[in-house]
């Protein structure tokens, strides 16, 4: 981040950490923005990940008891 600082990525107006933009549908981080409700859906990509991995975790268990 110093050598961002120093070598002139980030400009005074821009946010230096993680900020919500003014009109609230950003995350911003100096000049990377991100649209909150693309945020939403890859969470909850994630989380459906998340149970399709752990229903396996918990078959592959149940097999290992059998």
């Amino acid at each position: 981040m110093d050598d961002k600082i120093q070598g002139g990525e980030l400009n005074e107006n821009e946010p230096h950490a993680l900020a919500i933009s003014e009109d609230g549908a950003f995350l911003e981080i100096a000049a990377f923005r991100m649209p909150l409700e693309s945020l939403a859906q890859l969470l909850c990509q994630l989380r459906e990940l998340a149970l399709v991995i752990a229903s396996f975790a918990e078959r592959d268990a149940s097999d290992a008891e059998a």
